[in-house]
């Protein structure tokens, strides 16, 4: 007998609310593929959050960042919140021919959930018959994020974790995600995090050279063609690590804002090198995305000294920018 027909495993069928929720979350992203991660992703949380609801066990779903629409579009992300515990991954596994999940069968966890879990439920789901399996528990993920159905444990060593008093732990790096208010930033209403512009280049003379150039120039002469005022222009920054800890993969993040009239704002965006480096790393890009998730602008460095990226936006608008290079991501959230 083959060790996943032991396991306590357990079918549900899939409620009408789970598919509305799931078609609604899905319906906000216009990538094919993402729309439909994000769809299975929300019907495996949808029926784990059942099955602890009927082992009266609390949940909280709505400050998770698989239920945050920008989280959905940067992260493949199906997390749970029990309450008093911590986070549970809950993996969809789409079920196309049941041959193909066999107990040997492979599942792949993305390397980007495998911390600030208290564990893994995996589920099965039949879209033919409505019906969800929770096919068993992991409490870790192996390095590679690879393991087999035949490795899982049953639900009942999820319920003997979720049973046992929770261990404090230390608040979670990841959170869901803060908006920098940029209009306030003309009621000098700044969040500390964003230095102004001398202060960051004050430490590197090189940066300050390639800032104050034809760029800088070029904005200011437009601002007094359209406003005569460049008091008005406010800059601010914020470094970045993006190589674990390398300093010469460091990038400084600069925003510019010039009001255009009362109720727009012009954004300016620059992303420019830090310390040594003359160029960017060339497979940095820079993404500008919409309040929903979805990329509006995006740049690629190729060597280049910086990036620049110009746009307008409305009061009380929301966005996105997000830098990356390689497997390394920043991602900061703006309203206007």
């Amino acid at each position: 007998m083959n060790k996943l027909s032991e396991f306590l495993t357990l079918s549900l069928p899939i409620s009408a609310d789970a598919y509305h929720l799931a078609q609604r979350f899905r319906d906000y992203h216009s990538n094919p593929l993402k729309a439909k991660q994000v769809y299975f992703n929300t019907l495996a949380i949808s029926v784990v959050k059942v099955y602890l609801r009927y082992m009266e066990i609390e949940t909280n779903w709505e400050d998770c960042l698989s239920y945050n629409l920008f989280t959905q579009t940067l992260l493949d992300v199906a997390d749970l919140d029990i309450q008093g515990f911590g986070k549970i991954e809950c993996r969809p596994i789409e079920i196309v021919e049941v041959k193909n999940h066999t107990p040997n069968h492979i599942i792949q966890v993305p390397l980007e959930v495998c911390l600030d879990r208290i564990g893994y439920v995996f589920v099965q789901i039949d879209e033919s018959r409505h019906i969800a399996t929770l096919l068993g528990f992991s409490k870790t993920i192996p390095e590679n994020g690879e393991l087999s159905i035949s490795e899982l444990q049953s639900l009942e060593d999820l319920l003997s974790v979720l049973s046992q008093p929770a261990e404090e732990e230390a608040p979670s790096i990841i959170s869901v995600p803060q908006k920098t208010h940029l209009s306030q930033w003309f009621k000098n209403v700044i969040e500390i995090s964003w230095q102004t512009v001398e202060s960051i280049l004050s430490l590197q003379q090189q940066a300050e050279l390639a800032f104050r150039g034809k760029f800088f120039e070029k904005v200011v002469d437009d601002n007094l063609s359209k406003n005569g005022n460049i008091s008005k222009i406010i800059e601010r920054g914020k470094l970045l690590d993006l190589g674990q800890q390398l300093k010469d993969e460091q990038v400084a993040l600069l925003i510019e804002l010039i009001p255009s009239c009362e109720e727009e704002i012009d954004i300016w965006v620059k992303v420019c090198p830090f310390g040594t480096r003359k160029n960017l790393p060339e497979e940095l890009q820079l993404f500008v995305l919409d309040e929903l998730g979805i990329i509006v602008m995006q740049a690629t460095a190729r060597s280049t000294e910086n990036i620049l990226l110009n746009f307008s936006s409305a009061i009380g608008e929301c966005f996105s920018i997000k830098i990356s290079l390689n497997n390394i991501s920043f991602t900061e959230y703006f309203q206007v």
